[in-house]
């Protein structure tokens, strides 16, 4: 396999002003052969991000590929420190840095700790084809014809990914590649038909290559079950290659072991006022108690996406109301059932139009319903979860003042080509957990106690998800421990914390929830004590124009202070 066929100038130019020193035009070409570069290992991520040139196209696969690619991300790394900061322009400087840390996240994942060896779930979701069936961001005949040729590229590029899998794998990483592969057979029968409707010219050969898909998904699950027999835990990072990962995600130097403090500090904040709440109750319940309280008040699965519109216009409104930031792009929003492919990874999403997509501006705010093959038990034990007070908490994490929110200020910002392809996903998750405790914060849901509960119970998951990954992957604490954590500190029951931490050993990332909203937190404090005659809104929209920038440089944004070395 070749990977995908795109030319270097297909990627948008950073425009350089008249007069610029030739120092700007040769980052700007520099920075364009970069994202070409990593595209080429991450397709779905340019996709994402809407450029559609890579549409139905599959990323390098073949261990010689992955060698080479890798070689060139050294080669780039060194380009880029050759290049003197000071004669870019300040925004420059942050697109530098972003871009030294994404080649430096391309190698940790690639040498370091590569996944490509271990890891099911690499080959299984970027096949899936819900960015063409769902999204409607261009002519729906494009969009079959992406699918179309996504289908015929995928059973090549399955099978190169089984080749690479080494004999034992981790335990979790082979339940959750079988997992997905129960939904996927019914995911590509959509994508047919949605072939079909569109583009029937094209269904014979959308049918034929889609055989070939199933024949492989079906050697796929039967490798997986083969692994299942001898897999072991090796699932663990350790301590080194932890610390690295902080920094090849947000270029956070912080110790490991501080951010765990941070961590512990912030779930012991937010227990305390759990226990505070329950305390002033008459009679007073225990806090399992009061959160268990909360699912009483649940919705019907046919009331879940009428009751959701409602919630975005009601915080859509507040934000208005208290001035918390200007929305430079009113659109609305879709409420929309999530599609089956998103059934095994979100209870709710959002799904906004992407930053390289001229002109588009719609959005999905995507809700996961209970499974029409599940019992009625389970049906009602996924409504329960989605009760009204966590429905408004969850909306404003998705919606309003969370990820709608920031991504209209995303694509109106005059945004460099990094910044639109690299968001940080510590900054977005960060930012939708500060968007739950700020409009609490503010005020909203008051008079009703419920409210602030449930922001709480989702403040301990996320500090929990913090002190797992550090306690499993820096550690070696085992999944039973982490299991016991989630159980103890996040007051939720045995399956879903053994669920959480199952999570934790697949994604160590998920810390991200917290460790953004306490770093965003610290740039408000400084802010202020900087601006003590400032505003929220004057503080929020400073850090959102910038679009998703690393958590380490936040202080420095928001401060406007120098970026420092990388």
């Amino acid at each position: 396999m070749g990977g995908p066929d795109v030319p270097v100038e297909a990627i948008p130019l950073h425009p350089v002003p008249p007069g610029a020193p030739p120092e700007e035009r040769d980052f700007a070409l520099l920075e364009r052969e970069i994202l070409h570069h990593i595209f080429r290992m991450e397709t779905w991520r340019a996709i994402f991000r809407g450029l559609h040139v890579y549409d139905g196209q599959l990323s390098l696969v073949e261990p010689r590929q992955t060698e080479e690619w890798v070689r060139s991300s050294r080669e780039y790394l060194e380009l880029l420190r050759g290049v003197v900061r000071a004669n870019l322009p300040r925004d420059r400087q942050l697109d530098l840095h972003i871009l030294q840390l994404r080649l430096e996240a391309g190698i940790f994942w690639n040498v370091d700790w590569p996944t490509g060896e271990f890891q099911p779930f690499d080959y299984l979701f970027p096949i899936q084809l819900t960015e063409f069936v769902a999204r409607e961001y261009t002519e729906p005949r494009k969009r079959a014809e992406a699918v179309a040729r996504q289908l015929r590229a995928t059973p090549e590029y399955l099978t190169t990914g089984m080749s690479r899998l080494r004999a034992v794998l981790p335990r979790p990483f082979v339940t959750l590649g079988l997992d997905i592969l129960k939904g996927l057979p019914r995911h590509f029968e959509e994508g047919v038909a949605f072939v079909q409707r569109l583009a029937p010219d094209l269904l014979d050969d959308a049918r034929a290559d889609t055989e070939r898909v199933l024949g492989t998904l079906e050697a796929f699950g039967a490798l997986l079950e083969k692994a299942l027999s001898r897999a072991d835990e090796s699932y663990r990072l350790g301590p080194e290659r932890f610390q690295r990962l902080l920094w090849v995600t947000d270029g956070l130097s912080l110790p490991w072991a501080s951010l765990l403090e941070e961590g512990e500090a912030d779930l012991r904040r937010n227990q305390d006022r759990l226990r505070r709440i329950a305390s002033a109750q008459v009679p007073s319940p225990s806090v399992d108690a009061l959160v268990a309280r909360l699912a009483e008040d649940h919705p019907t699965a046919e009331q879940v996406l009428a009751e959701a519109k409602g919630f975005v216009q009601e915080l859509r409104d507040f934000v208005v109301a208290k001035g918390l930031a200007s929305l430079p792009d009113d659109a609305p929003c879709r409420v929309e059932e999530s599609p089956p492919a998103d059934r095994a990874f979100a209870f709710a999403s959002m799904r906004s139009a992407g930053p390289f997509e001229e002109g588009a501006s719609g959005a999905a705010y995507r809700i996961t319903l209970p499974d029409p093959t599940e019992s009625p038990e389970r049906a009602e034990q996924h409504l329960r979860s989605m009760n009204r007070p966590v429905l408004r908490n969850i909306t404003a994490h998705e919606v309003y003042p969370g990820h709608y929110l920031q991504f209209q200020h995303f694509r109106r910002t005059e945004t460099s080509p990094t910044r639109k392809a690299f968001p940080s996903g510590t900054f977005s998750e960060g930012w939708g957990h500060y968007a739950e405790q700020l409009v609490i914060e503010q005020g909203f849901g008051a008079g009703d106690v419920r409210q602030e509960v449930a922001q709480l119970q989702d403040a301990l998951l996320y500090d929990s998800r913090l002190m797992a990954s550090i306690g499993m992957h820096a550690q070696g604490r085992s999944l039973e421990e982490a299991t016991d954590l989630f159980a103890r500190e996040a007051h939720i029951d045995h399956l879903a914390a053994e669920r959480e931490a199952r999570r934790g050993t697949l994604n160590p990332s998920y810390f991200v929830y917290t460790l953004g909203k306490l770093r965003i937190l610290e740039a408000r404090r400084a802010y202020f004590e900087r601006n003590p005659r400032g505003s929220l809104r004057q503080f929020h929209d400073r850090i959102l124009a910038h679009g998703a920038p690393p958590v380490g440089l936040l202080g420095a944004i928001a401060l406007g202070e120098g970026l420092g070395p990388v």
